[in-house]
């Protein structure tokens, strides 16, 4: 079991504040006519001290416990590498692809198989996009990342590790997909010495036939930011175009909604109000943050920077309204919280960095989001199982996976 910095932090903080009271204590107890005044209230004071840092810490301990998994064999993870998760199957591509299964309990139920599927090792994965019986995987061999192909990859079934050319020869975009339709979105940018979007359209493939057919198209404002690296989700047949890092002073981030239950005719639902910036009073007196991090789920948008996490629900009408908020504690601070990568999955938020490991919170009640659990481990990249498990690749070049507590 691994134990969180805040724990061992915390409780070195109150040992240093607890022992000098209980040294003056003695001192004064021993030769009492030394003493200016009587310190029998600090030895009190120290004992109750030590006492309720005795209980944080157990308490602090027990609900920071990620028991830790390596994956059988030697399995490095180059800095390229990307990594991911279908329902319960653990997946990563460097140079070649290699797919694991995990039981619940954290220990592998199907052994690491590389080089497994079709896929060229010598492909650049720009993203990947997870469906329900596989992949969906963008791809280039040109090192200017100037053309690319999408390509299908089941995980389960008999066309399992077959790949499946969706789209090719097209330059890059983000995307979105069902089993029978996809939905891509690109942009034109204005030339210049900062690279402004101008004009953004969204397509619609049905991929119900042997090669995928452009059923409807929508042309979309340009987003108010200049720097631009939208998300997509599908609720249904209702899309979501969010974006992930907000940079403040630079016009905001805005989220949209869109019915494409007509394929041929998608239909803009709403465009939300820039996302709010929230703050701490330390924020206040400190810096104010410039980046943040957002993750939508449902209706409701999490945002994470160093001075904490705040949730956010989407009205009808487009407009945020604060659910709840957990600002950063004083020895998060010290330990420091840089720019964290965010993954909102049922009632659990999980947030992972480079400098502070992995955080995880209960938002089962999003107005007072809960902190359960937290590994040291510096994280480059991460994902969450459907059973409950976070897969990470770390710095060391090795992928650990997680099991939590409750799980």
């Amino acid at each position: 079991p691994q134990r969180g910095w805040e724990s061992l932090l915390g409780g070195a903080v109150a040992a240093a504040g607890a022992v000098p009271l209980l040294f003056g204590a003695v001192v004064a107890g021993r030769r009492p006519e030394r003493a200016p005044v009587s310190l029998k209230p600090l030895a009190w004071g120290g004992a109750a001290v030590l006492l309720a840092a005795t209980a944080s810490i157990t308490r602090t301990l027990g609900n920071n416990t990620v028991v830790t998994f390596r994956v059988p064999g030697t399995y490095p993870v180059s800095g390229g590498g990307v990594l991911w998760s279908v329902q319960n199957s653990l997946c990563w591509f460097s140079r070649g692809l290699t797919v694991a299964a995990f039981g619940s309990d954290g220990k592998p139920i199907e052994a690491p198989r590389r080089g497994w599927s079709t896929l060229d090792g010598e492909l650049t994965i720009l993203s990947v996009k997870p469906y329900e019986g596989g992949l969906d995987i963008l791809s280039t061999n040109d090192p200017k990342d100037k053309t690319c192909k999408l390509v299908r990859l089941p995980l389960v079934g008999k066309d399992a590790g077959k790949t499946r050319l969706l789209l090719s020869d097209v330059p890059p975009a983000r995307w979105v997909a069902t089993d029978d339709r996809l939905v891509r979105i690109a942009a034109r940018f204005e030339r210049g010495a900062v690279s402004r979007p101008v004009a953004l359209t969204l397509d619609i493939f049905s991929l119900d036939d042997s090669q995928p057919r452009a059923t409807g198209s929508l042309q979309l404002s340009p987003p108010i930011f200049s720097v631009w690296s939208p998300e997509m989700s599908l609720d249904g047949y209702v899309l979501s175009i969010w974006q992930r890092v907000t940079i403040a002073g630079m016009g905001g981030s805005i989220l949209q909604r869109i019915d494409i239950s007509d394929p041929s005719a998608p239909k803009l639902l709403l465009t939300s109000d820039p996302y709010p910036t929230p703050s701490t009073v330390l924020s206040r007196m400190a810096s104010p943050d410039v980046e943040w991090m957002a993750e939508f789920h449902q209706g409701k948008l999490a945002l994470a920077s160093r001075w904490g996490l705040w949730l956010y629900e989407l009205t009808p009408e487009g407009h945020w309204r604060l659910l709840g908020q957990r600002p950063a504690s004083i020895i998060e601070l010290l330990a420091g919280r840089d720019l964290p990568q965010l993954i909102w999955k049922g009632d659990r938020i999980y947030e992972a960095s480079s400098a502070f490991g992995l955080l995880v919170y209960d938002v089962s009640d999003p107005a007072r989001p809960r902190r359960i659990a937290h590994s040291g481990t510096p994280i480059q990249q991460f994902t969450v199982l459907d059973n409950g498990l976070v897969a990470a690749s770390t710095n060391y070049q090795t992928i650990e996976v997680h099991k939590l507590p409750g799980t």
